[in-house]
């Protein structure tokens, strides 16, 4: 009878732990989030949430495709529950390396074009690629995954 207890506990016990690191998993490890530069910044989220240009969530890029002028910089934002996820350059000229809930990431886009960019960590599964011109080709079409694009005018 003492050994059924002594299980029960255990697994109880086992239980409550995994439940535990679960919840602190979902809310993040409690680390500030990085910036493009790869420097922890408690800071990384624009104080204004609507100054964000794109919002990950979902997994997906909002607003997709993003517009923004020569020599403006767009701004990523993680809000995604907790999921991490990267804006990746689809020819990999940039990363913003991989964003936590909450993390950031900016980049300035200085010459016009279509700039396509995909999540490495959910990478499109499946999809057609085509020339949008100048050399830059896009991802499009099906499958799981993200992938977005920022057209600079």
């Amino acid at each position: 009878m003492l050994t059924r207890i002594r299980l029960e506990v255990t697994v109880l016990l086992a239980l409550a732990i995994a439940i535990t690191a679960l919840v602190f998993a979902l809310r993040g490890d409690g680390s500030p989030p990085t910036t493009a530069s790869g420097q922890a910044s408690t800071d990384a989220e624009p104080a204004d949430p609507s100054a964000a240009d794109v919002v990950i969530s979902a997994f997906a890029y909002n607003p997709d495709p993003v517009r923004v002028a020569a020599g403006e910089s767009v701004t990523w934002v993680n809000r995604d529950g907790g999921v991490p996820h990267t804006a990746t350059a689809d020819d990999g000229s940039w990363d913003s390396g991989v964003m936590e809930m909450r993390g950031a990431f900016t980049m300035t886009f200085d010459k016009p074009g279509v700039y396509a960019y995909i999540c490495t960590l959910h990478p499109p599964t499946h999809g057609a690629r085509f020339d949008a011109g100048e050399g830059v080709k896009l991802v499009a079409g099906g499958g799981g995954g993200m992938q977005g694009a920022v057209i600079v005018e």
